[in-house]
């Protein structure tokens, strides 16, 4: 069943987790998704949380031995790249929804979880003081927003998807880091 969804879903977003086309695919019946899953919701949370754990997977890949710089610059391509490779996902998981269909609370906690391992990253590029994590959150929230915007442009069509495009979006992203290394100077 759950493979019918996830082909489903990575073929028509979440406008292909009907749930009886998803019974009949899969040689069942509705009552058996909503058994096994709780229905449309249930399988929408079973996506957003798939995405983030494919998120946070895809942090972890990149080598904790780079300096921070180049770590967060790594990070910030992690996550265009699963931007562009689960496009589905990542609609999920930033902004489109089913119905009433809202993440439950430990699935925000493990959502926000990857804008805290940023943090965590661009903490040592801040200056020392009481609210160098405040300060490394805001950045991390920065970024973050800046990769969201361009990936947003690009899945848009306004931005092309091209080798120029890595460059100008690797710029944006050292410009940003740049920024915050002159403000703490």
């Amino acid at each position: 069943m759950f493979d019918v969804a996830r082909r489903r879903f990575l073929a028509h977003g979440l406008d292909g987790l009907a749930v009886r086309a998803i019974a009949d695919e899969a040689g069942c019946t509705t009552m058996a998704v909503y058994t096994h899953f709780g229905g449309k919701d249930g399988l929408v949370q079973a996506f957003f949380d798939e995405g983030f754990e494919r998120l946070a997977a895809a942090q972890r890949a990149v080598p904790a031995d780079l300096a921070p710089r180049e770590r967060a610059i790594a990070l910030c391509h992690a996550y265009r790249h699963l931007a562009h490779e689960l496009p589905q996902h990542y609609d999920l998981m930033l902004g489109a929804r089913s119905g009433a269909f809202r993440p439950a609370p430990e699935s925000r906690r493990r959502a926000l979880g990857t804008i805290e391992f940023l943090a965590d990253v661009l903490l040592p590029l801040q200056a020392p003081g009481p609210s160098r994590r405040i300060r490394a959150a805001d950045h991390a929230n920065l970024l973050i927003a800046f990769c969201h915007g361009w990936v947003t442009l690009e899945r848009a069509g306004l931005f092309p998807t091209d080798a120029r495009q890595d460059r100008a979006f690797a710029r944006g992203v050292r410009g940003l880091l740049n920024r915050e290394r002159d403000e703490a100077t």
